[in-house]
């Protein structure tokens, strides 16, 4: 199973230069890295990213992020992965442009 990460393509530019990512500004306010599953995360496009083509798609499996990773409840009371702690570049198992389609972002078949 893999969890995704939504994040503006300068943010993942970083992120694979400084090789650590210590969050978007949302993450940092909560502190916490928001992930979502493959189940979730198209909605949490459609609810935090609307109408944005800049985006990348990062994803991981949660093994990687096994210490630090708690699942927590949140949005429609499911529980969401959460990392608690910085992420490194080398946890990242694959990535890809999330382009926008009309008003839709256009997801990668491996959901």
């Amino acid at each position: 199973m893999f969890i995704y990460k939504i994040m503006s393509k300068s943010d993942f530019d970083e992120f694979k230069k400084n090789k650590i990512f210590q969050g978007a500004e949302i993450d940092i306010i909560d502190g916490y890295i928001h992930f979502s599953t493959g189940t979730q995360v198209e909605e949490t496009a459609k609810k935090h990213f609307s109408g944005r083509d800049d985006l990348q798609l990062v994803w991981t499996i949660p093994e990687l992020l096994e210490k630090n990773l708690k699942w927590e409840v949140s949005r429609n009371n499911q529980n969401f992965p959460h990392l608690y702690q910085a992420w490194y570049y080398r946890e990242v198992v694959g990535s890809c442009k999330l382009p926008l389609i009309g008003d839709q972002h256009k997801f990668p078949g491996l959901l």
